[in-house]
């Protein structure tokens, strides 16, 4: 650890992870070969080789090269998190910020990106547990939930944008948008039940001259759902 950085020397399996972020495997934002190269110049890296061989070896070379000055790895984490890296595919920028924390917390540091400002912050290790990983299966479950495919990516956006919040430390910010997105969910679910008879709401429906009428919004509108209304019974 510096006084500039709270990283320090990295666990060599860290550096593993950390080198299959930077070549984009599992879905991330894929680099080439040459693209590494690249890549670890725009970091700040000085003197980067030619590159020569497969990906993954090569990059996890060049960090275990570079082991030993946290500074050094502390500019590629930082770079991996600044919003110019993904400019043609922008929506990459917060699946790789989750995928570098998920093993970097175990290292007692996490990458934000606080209004696109990359950062390093100390945290508690103890931190990484199975929890952290509920908005990935969230994610999974969400087109299992919404038929309607356009309903499923407005509502998609939604998670992604609470993720992007909390990644952010915009806590109260993502329980909003959290909450939009479950307002929404209801809607969809409760489009899709069948209006009550008038015998039921005659049974369940009427209470003291009072009864709750469902008005149903544009499930589309940028604002989200609306909610419900009482009216009263002649």
């Amino acid at each position: 650890m510096t006084t500039q950085s709270p990283l320090g020397v990295l666990d060599a399996n860290t550096l593993q992870e950390l080198a299959r972020v930077i070549c984009g495997d599992d879905h991330l934002y894929y680099r080439k070969g040459y693209e590494i190269a690249q890549f670890l110049e725009r970091a700040g890296w000085q003197q980067v080789p030619e590159y020569d061989g497969y990906r993954m070896d090569w990059t996890l070379a060049r960090l275990t090269e570079r082991r030993d000055d946290p500074t050094e790895l502390a500019k590629v984490l930082l770079r991996l998190a600044d919003p110019r890296e993904y400019l043609d595919e922008p929506e990459q920028l917060p699946a790789v910020v989750s995928a570098v924390n998920a093993f970097l917390i175990h290292e007692g540091v996490r990458l934000e990106n606080p209004g696109g400002r990359p950062r390093l912050t100390a945290c508690d290790p103890s931190l990484a547990h199975p929890g952290n990983q509920g908005p990935v299966e969230l994610r999974a479950a969400m087109s299992d939930l919404i038929n309607d495919q356009k309903m499923a990516g407005l509502l998609q956006h939604r998670l992604d944008e609470a993720r992007t919040c909390y990644a952010n430390g915009a806590h109260v910010a993502a329980i909003i948008m959290l909450g939009s997105l479950l307002e929404g969910v209801l809607v969809h679910v409760a489009q899709l039940r069948p209006a009550p008879s008038s015998s039921d709401e005659s049974e369940h429906g009427a209470v003291s001259g009072i009864r709750c009428t469902f008005r149903a919004p544009n499930p589309y509108t940028t604002r989200g759902p609306q909610g419900h209304s009482l009216t009263s019974t002649p």
